[in-house]
């Protein structure tokens, strides 16, 4: 198990840029209290072995970020995967739930039910994604495996 922050609160400087190409420093306090866990049968170094720079990716993007609902595009961190949506166009998350739904079978036997099933996402071109599920009440996210949008589980 791992937080999801090397510290509870952390102190970051921030450079934002403006429309106008100005750039200043701007102070932010970060509070992660989340807990990142692997679940039962799922080793992160079978994923380093077969995919190193992607995992490395995974990891850092779910220790970094940490859950962020439900996903607007183009950003790193944990996201929900959409079983059905109205407005987005979620085919890649359709066959992403059924690998969820696989892993949670093989491996999460002993979690306890109302998780969120959530992906881990980071720009890796070849578009593995770390599935697992968060839990709200607890912080707590446990991870099941690594798999894809085609619906294959990698690891």
């Amino acid at each position: 198990m791992f937080l999801a922050c090397k510290n509870h609160k952390q102190h970051m400087k921030l450079k934002r840029t403006n429309l106008t190409g100005h750039s200043k420093q701007i102070e932010a306090t970060m509070n992660c209290t989340q807990t990142i866990e692997c679940a039962r049968g799922f080793e992160p170094g079978a994923c380093a072995s077969l995919f190193p720079e992607e995992s490395s990716k995974l990891f850092k993007a779910a220790e970094i970020h940490g859950y962020c609902g439900i996903s607007r595009g183009g950003k790193d961190g944990v996201y929900n995967i959409l079983k059905e949506s109205k407005k987005r166009d979620i085919r890649g998350d359709r066959k992403l739930f059924a690998v969820y739904e696989r892993l949670r079978e093989q491996r999460g036997a002993s979690l306890p039910e109302g998780g969120i099933p959530i992906k881990v996402v980071a720009h890796v071109p070849s578009g593995e994604r770390l599935v697992g599920v968060f839990y709200p009440k607890d912080q707590r996210i446990v991870l099941l495996g690594l798999g894809d949008y085609d619906g294959k589980i990698l690891v």
